[in-house]
């Protein structure tokens, strides 16, 4: 990836929103503005918008929010007062299991440390810690606070 310049009300994540709706990696003329990304290449965008939302379900609440680039679940949960069960935060602990009913395609892949602690059915039924699973793509996703214990 290379770099963005530009200026405006909506700052870049609007070029970057807009970068990945045209799929161009040129200057481009935006109402009053000019933005020029002449190194910038959106499929190497780690995507997450103003429409995705994610619904998150904890045991004795839940709430709709936006998912954030770079933001695991359990950091959206922490972030938006949801009671999210975890220990460790690094993938050891697996407290923060949850189940991914709607999205899971939209989520990164599972991690190493996923990969250590949840067995292989746990993944084909929909399971991942929400601690390393991030939305990296456009869509609505729903998980649930499912722990161990």
């Amino acid at each position: 990836m290379g770099f963005l310049c530009g200026h405006g009300i909506n700052g870049f994540r609007f070029i970057i929103d807009y970068v990945c709706q045209t799929k161009t990696s040129r200057c481009a003329e935006i109402g009053p503005f000019n933005y020029c990304f002449p190194h910038f290449h959106s499929d190497s965008v780690v995507y997450a918008g103003v429409h995705d939302m994610i619904e998150l379900i904890a045991r004795l609440s839940s709430k709709t929010v936006e998912a954030e680039a770079s933001f695991s679940i359990l950091d959206l949960a922490i972030k938006h007062d949801i009671p999210w069960l975890f220990s460790c935060t690094h993938g050891t602990c697996a407290r923060c299991r949850c189940l991914v009913t709607e999205g899971l395609e939209l989520l990164n892949e599972p991690t190493e440390a996923e990969l250590d602690r949840l067995e292989p059915e746990e993944f084909e039924q929909g399971y991942r810690l929400a601690c390393q699973a991030k939305v990296v793509s456009q869509g609505h996703v729903k998980v649930k606070n499912v722990p161990y214990f």
